[in-house]
């Protein structure tokens, strides 16, 4: 039998996805979500996560708690906001599986699932998956930027670059050291290690057009990070010199920005290009260019998969 039989009738093979068939590389749900079922080490995760990302969270033993924190803080903002109400988005999880992915409902990339009814059509270009993927990474980023100043990671203290008097302040005002865990956040340094840890999941992947709107909906959640000043007293009694941090701005304005992004989301028509090469990948670094912008989540619905009649070649 051709692969295009199975492709018709995928109900015959539940168990071959498309990838399978057309060994091309379909994206799914970002590896590193992973984590969310780990319990106590990494190596627990070693047969479901790929080499490289292995290789990255054993390297620091912290790092994956940080990461699954963050995941679980991320998808309880988004279910106590209400957004499943009222923009009917998907925030929770399936936790009746484990190593299995999360949102089985948005995550596979164009696989009907005919053997649930009524049918849902999978696909990684949604406005659920697009929301999710630039809401999680956010949170990612302001998690490991913490964690660094606190000294949680091996890896990275905190950023260093600003010490002695503050320029633009008055008298009076300094920064403070990295010494007992109260210096500023490492903003730099979570993003560039955020863009090790889920970028690289996506930047071959075919088509380019989805390949496109995923790094670009990665990059607005990481570029809705910022950090503010935070300056406090010395001592209750002795308030003429001040020690100032870097904080990275709390969970709730991230999710208000990536919210807005949300709102202001554009709706993207699919590509009729052709792929010639399958090898390509895609390495721009666009967080640059979206800083500080009302930069909108890019998506890609398709209505006429929602209906059970586009399957079944039911005329309506």
């Amino acid at each position: 039998m051709t692969p295009l039989f199975f492709l018709l009738f995928p109900f015959i093979l539940p168990s071959v996805s498309t990838n399978e068939l057309f060994n091309e590389p379909i994206p799914k749900e970002p590896h590193w979500w992973k984590v969310i079922w780990m319990k106590n080490r990494i190596q627990e995760l070693r047969i479901v996560l790929p080499p490289r990302l292995y290789r990255l969270l054993s390297s620091d033993p912290q790092l994956p708690l940080v990461l699954k924190e963050s995941l679980l803080s991320a998808l309880s903002s988004c279910k106590q906001s209400g957004l499943e109400k009222n923009e009917k988005l998907t925030c929770s999880y399936q936790s009746g599986r484990p190593y299995a992915d999360l949102f089985t409902t948005i995550s596979a990339y164009g696989i009907p699932i005919i053997s649930t009814v009524p049918l849902q059509y999978l696909c990684s270009d949604t406005r659920d998956f697009s929301f999710l993927i630039s809401l999680t990474t956010a949170f990612a980023v302001r998690s490991i930027a913490e964690a660094c100043a606190e000294g949680r990671l091996k890896k990275c203290s905190c950023d260093n670059r600003y010490t002695g008097a503050i320029n633009g302040r008055p008298h009076g005002f300094y920064w403070n050291p990295c010494i007992h865990y109260k210096g500023s956040h490492n903003l730099p340094y979570a993003l560039k290690l955020t863009r090790k840890l889920i970028d690289y999941q996506y930047e071959c992947v075919v088509p380019a057009r989805l390949r496109e709107i995923i790094l670009h909906n990665i990059s607005v959640g990481r570029t809705k990070v910022t950090t503010s000043v935070s300056c406090s007293c010395e001592s209750p009694y002795d308030c003429d010199e001040k020690c100032c941090q870097l904080r990275v701005i709390d969970e709730s304005t991230i999710l208000g920005r990536v919210r807005e992004s949300l709102w202001n989301s554009r709706r993207m028509r699919r590509s009729n290009r052709v792929e010639m090469k399958v090898g390509m990948c895609y390495r721009k670094n666009r967080d640059r260019k979206y800083r500080n912008k009302r930069t909108p989540i890019w998506y890609i619905d398709d209505g006429r998969f929602d209906r059970p009649s586009f399957y079944l070649g039911i005329p309506e």
